[in-house]
């Protein structure tokens, strides 16, 4: 909501009148530029609040605390165990600029791991599995008597290690925007139902916990823990800040700034959250036909790399075969890129499963 430069000046004129008698010019000056700067941050919209969300904090590996069980706990052992390797390499990891926004990720994601802790388990876990890569590599390099994949066994290592730690570090915003998703495919009908009761005179929080009673999945799940903080206490406004905080649905963050702001301006509610309700449904039947359209795309590189590629590989290796080019290739050369094809085709499913848009 814009601040009237007009109601401004009044404002400012009555401050400095209050002032007047109390302090010089110069100390009633800058106290009048500090009430000023108070009211322009009462009308501040509310949208700049809802969207500050991820504050950066350095990580202090002096946190690190592993469960005692499971998973991590297995992982903090071994971590405890190279507790020096393991704080160089995580504070290496810890510029990183995914690592900034971490903590954000993991709180988006529903995760209760500290980022210091999911960090180190990281590494830990890239570690082991580049030791046992090297392990494997080297073991088979020697059975099979080839120095090439031999001296293949530490870059195959490397590789593997900064794999892992690409992959988990990348895992909590993948689940974050799986819950956002989650949100979106039930926020139109959900929206819908808080719009009629708030229009048939049910108090906002009433059809909050309508909301919250209701079958809408992870989107229920939230009005509970807005509907629960309220109830302990918390203010309206600071509860559905944090829900705006704990999740990446564009849709639900954009509920949260109108909702706010017409709790300012006292703007009709239902039908601001009816027009919302519409905007969320015409961008998702969006998302699908642009979907649709890129999956012709993706067809096309499908078939190059399942077939084209394949084919391609198999008659270069047995062109190779003949004495003119010096006996050919090693034949783990061809199994290595015949396996590279089958990841490559993996990685295309994978990227176009998270490319569906939410449906309902």
């Amino acid at each position: 909501m814009a601040v009237n430069r007009e109601t401004l000046q009044r404002i400012k004129a009555a401050i400095e009148l209050e002032r007047e008698d109390e302090s010089d010019a110069t100390l009633g000056g800058s106290l009048v530029e500090t009430d000023l700067q108070k009211v322009i941050e009462r009308f501040k919209p509310a949208e700049t609040k809802a969207a500050d969300i991820a504050v950066k904090k350095p990580l202090n590996f002096e946190k690190v605390a592993f469960p005692a069980r499971g998973m991590l706990g297995g992982l903090g052992s071994v971590y405890t165990r190279l507790s020096g390797l393991m704080l160089k390499l995580s504070k290496l990891f810890a510029r990183l600029p995914m690592s900034a926004t971490l903590a954000a990720s993991l709180t988006a994601a529903g995760m209760t791991v500290a980022p210091e802790t999911y960090l180190a388990a990281s590494v830990t876990a890239g570690f082991l599995v580049a030791a046992l890569i090297l392990a494997l590599v080297s073991i088979i390099s020697l059975a099979i008597n080839d120095p090439l994949l031999a001296l293949a066994a530490p870059v195959l290592s490397i590789s593997a290690f900064f794999a892992v730690l690409i992959v988990a570090m990348s895992m909590p915003a993948m689940k974050a925007a799986s819950r956002a998703a989650d949100v979106d495919r039930t926020l139109p009908f959900a929206l819908r139902q808080l719009s009629t009761q708030v229009k048939a005179g049910v108090s906002f929080h009433r059809a909050m916990q309508s909301i919250a009673t209701s079958n809408y999945g992870l989107l229920s799940e939230e009005f509970t823990r807005v509907v629960s903080d309220v109830n302990r206490g918390d203010t309206m406004e600071n509860a559905l800040l944090k829900l705006a905080r704990r999740n990446r649905s564009k849709g639900l963050r954009r509920t949260v700034t109108q909702v706010l702001r017409s709790f300012k301006t006292g703007g009709n509610l239902s039908r601001i959250i009816t027009d919302i309700a519409e905007d969320v449904s015409f961008e998702v039947r969006m998302s699908i036909r642009d979907f649709t359209e890129k999956l012709n795309f993706i067809n096309v590189i499908y078939i190059m790399v399942g077939v084209v590629a394949p084919v391609t590989l198999a008659i270069l290796s047995a062109i190779l075969q003949i004495p003119l080019f010096s006996g050919g290739i090693p034949p783990s050369l061809i199994y290595l890129a015949f396996v590279g094809i089958l990841g490559v085709m993996v990685a295309i499913l994978w990227i176009t499963k998270r490319m569906e848009p939410a449906a309902w």
